[in-house]
């Protein structure tokens, strides 16, 4: 017999990136847990909403049911699949992730789940948490269709790089959006993306963007930022921009630099209104 609770309703701050960036690690560290798993071979396979609860004594995890009501979702706490104290949560977060490996067609809506947390000892602002959720979704890079082909990305890359010194910088603009963000088109297929932000858009306050040092440079985290805005509507603002693995770096700042350069370049300026800071992590 299906047991549901309706749960209260809090900004969604998710995690972005490829598949293997270093989200789930992050996490963990800003949470001090375990339960992510975030060995170099597993990859998460479903939606995680972390939440600050002070009132709890010890972590849980729950599935999430949800129902769509008008524009939005609401989410339900699935009663009879929910786990208490860190093993159980650990072993849990391992038979889910297994269970979807090799799992074609996703019912997004039925990999929703959430995991309360009684303290946040590097997260100081403990009134932001009481009203946000932070997310670990899977990589974006996963399952994704309809997007450009490697090698046309790449060789795009070379033409906007040689044409900086023959054309004006509206003219480079142009060619950008012409060629990168518009070239996307409508977003059809079903993928992480567009199903997980279909869900949670009217949620989201802000978000964290995370690169890996290993493959900043490719075209396909900035695709993913263009899919995002067609997806969700809204200007990225407020986000935080992670460069991770810096200790692999041998430049950190050169490699910083021109990450923000790429950004600039690859994403239409109406996308990012402002270009945070960016930050990284070992």
């Amino acid at each position: 017999m299906e047991e549901l609770k309706k749960i209260e309703i809090r900004k969604i701050v998710p995690t972005i990136s490829r598949v293997s960036s270093g989200k789930s690690r992050l996490l963990n560290i800003l949470y001090n847990i375990k339960f992510l798993e975030c060995r170099k071979d597993i990859t998460t396979k479903f939606i995680n909403i972390l939440r600050y609860n002070p009132k709890i004594s010890i972590p849980c995890f729950y599935h999430l049911k949800l129902k769509k009501e008008g524009e939005d979702y609401i989410f339900y706490k699935d009663l009879n699949e929910i786990y208490f104290g860190e093993k159980k949560i650990i072993e849990a977060n391992k038979k889910i992730n297994k269970k979807f490996v090799d799992v074609k067609e996703i019912n997004y809506e039925d990999i929703f789940y959430m995991t309360e947390i009684s303290d946040s000892p590097f997260i100081k602002d403990k009134e932001y948490l009481l009203s946000h959720d932070l997310c670990d979704i899977p990589g974006l890079s996963e399952y994704q269709g309809n997007q450009i082909k490697e090698e046309e990305s790449n060789a795009l890359s070379r033409n906007i790089n040689n044409s900086k010194n023959e054309k004006s910088e509206n003219e480079i603009k142009e060619q950008i959006e012409d060629e990168i963000y518009y070239k996307i088109g409508n977003i059809k297929d079903r993928t992480y993306l567009t199903e997980i932000f279909k869900i949670i858009k009217n949620y989201i306050d802000g978000g964290i963007i995370i690169f890996n040092i290993e493959n900043y440079f490719y075209d396909e985290n900035f695709e993913i930022i263009a899919k995002l805005y067609k997806v969700i509507h809204k200007n990225i603002e407020n986000y935080l921009i992670i460069l991770n693995k810096i200790d692999l770096s041998e430049n950190p700042e050169k490699d910083i630099e021109e990450l923000k350069g790429k950004i600039l370049s690859f994403i239409p300026p109406n996308i990012f209104k402002s270009l945070m800071d960016i930050f990284f992590h070992n």
